[in-house]
């Protein structure tokens, strides 16, 4: 009977075995090949519609010229020329893959996530150490602790599209003499954009955000918050006017990347009014929190929707916490309950593996609609498609939404998902293994 039991056991593990080595390729797919081939559809579309397949007929072409020497072949060497192309096409997408999977870690990993949401299992840690009951009150204030500049990195795919306005404004010009003119009769479209643009730069001024923290109590607190509130709405008021006359009466549109460029000054600035981590004065240090709390943080708002800074019961973290050993990091905490359920967790590394290479997707995805809308904006501006102008805009702003709606479900998968089953699981099978 021990023996039976033994070779059952034995065959469980060859067949989990087995699982794990065909769940891997799937992975691969999942997270290199699906997004390469988005980003190849992407740029092959530009070339479709906005330039009648320019670049696609003269690559057709050059292969058709090829035609006659793969005739006069025999079947088994068209066979194995045909074998060679699929193998090399595949391995084009999967390098790719590769690529894109790179820069997806190093962009929205850490920096976008570490930097300011912070990692998953940093904030269950934190979690662990807070007084704060409020979930959403906790997550904010982690948030808060970052720097302004950090901050900023909300702003990169609006600068970006300004900086893509600007330049494919000078493009555009030759075309259009009269931009200033047309500007004007649609001067309330134009005030309209520039406002937005400066509540997505300088946020919206407050004095109710401030007094939901303790120190709203003091006096002389109380007193630097409504100095702040009044500079910021001077502030802004003299941006926009500003604004208006520049690109709606002198048409000069470039004039929009002052936005961006102040932000830069102000985080900039910040590392001046700071002893290392420490601000010199409690007035700078008020300063700077204020302009976070008023920031129009799209990254903080996309966590908020997808559930990424809801955290699991205090409990639950410090059952898994305690499974890992309480004498390991926040650094470590994470690898450690991924391997308890790796190496116990039967069925749960699965469903682990699963929601590890789906949300490798889509943080991949996202990537390369980023990169398919930099090499449509590159294209605008070498040759401008006359043709198709107010196609332009809208595939340039479809691309940008779509982009933040990929981020928001890669944060949905990975915080809601994710992290939150393994850490799930870890507890699981460390009561398991405990009850036995």
């Amino acid at each position: 009977m021990p023996e039976s039991l033994l070779l059952i056991e034995t065959r469980a593990e060859e067949e989990y075995g087995d699982l794990k080595r065909k769940f891997h390729p799937q992975h691969e797919y999942l997270s290199l090949v699906i997004p390469s081939t988005w980003l190849l559809f992407g740029l092959f579309f530009v070339d479709f519609y906005f330039y009648g397949a320019d670049h696609v007929d003269r690559t057709l072409k050059k292969l058709i010229r090829l035609q006659p020497y793969f005739a006069s072949a025999s079947s088994s060497l068209e066979f194995f020329l045909a074998l060679f192309l699929f193998i090399a096409g595949f391995s084009v997408l999967y390098v790719i893959g590769q690529m894109i999977n790179g820069m997806s870690a190093l962009v929205i990993d850490r920096v976008l996530v570490k930097k300011l949401l912070k990692y998953p299992f940093e904030l269950y840690g934190r979690r662990l150490a807070s007084d704060v009951s409020d979930d959403h009150q906790f997550f904010r204030d982690a948030v808060l602790d970052s720097s302004y500049l950090i901050f900023c990195l909300n702003l990169i795919p609006v600068a970006f599209v300004e900086l893509s306005a600007a330049l494919l404004s000078f493009r555009i010009r030759p075309l259009h003499p009269q931009l200033s003119s047309e500007f004007l009769t649609h001067f309330v479209s134009v005030a309209v954009l520039l406002a937005g643009l400066s509540y997505l730069h300088f946020g919206w001024p407050s004095l109710r955000k401030p007094h939901r923290y303790p120190e709203h109590g003091d006096s002389r607190a109380a007193t630097h918050y409504q100095e702040f509130y009044a500079y910021h709405w001077t502030g802004i008021g003299i941006v926009l006017v500003f604004e208006f006359v520049l690109v709606a009466v002198v048409g000069w549109v470039p004039a929009i990347l002052l936005f961006p460029a102040i932000n830069i000054v102000i985080g900039l600035a910040e590392k001046l009014g700071r002893t290392g981590t420490e601000y010199k004065s409690a007035y700078v240090r008020r300063f700077y929190f204020y302009l976070r709390l008023c920031f129009a943080n799209l990254i903080y708002f996309a966590a908020n929707v997808s559930g990424y800074g809801t955290t699991p019961s205090v409990a639950l973290i410090t059952s898994a916490k305690d499974a890992v050993g309480s004498d390991v990091d926040e650094k470590d905490f994470f690898w450690m309950t991924y391997l308890i359920v790796q190496h116990g967790g039967a069925g749960s590394s699965q469903t682990m593996y699963f929601f590890l290479a789906m949300y490798g997707m889509v943080r991949n995805l996202c990537n390369a609609t980023a990169l398919v809308l930099v090499a449509s904006v590159a294209a605008f501006w070498l040759r401008w498609p006359t043709e198709h102008e107010r196609a332009v805009v809208l595939w340039t702003a479809g691309l940008t939404c779509l982009m933040y709606a990929l981020f928001v479900r890669y944060l949905y998968v990975y915080g809601a998902y994710f992290s939150k089953y393994v850490l799930r699981s870890a507890a699981f099978v460390a009561r398991h293994v405990r009850a036995k």
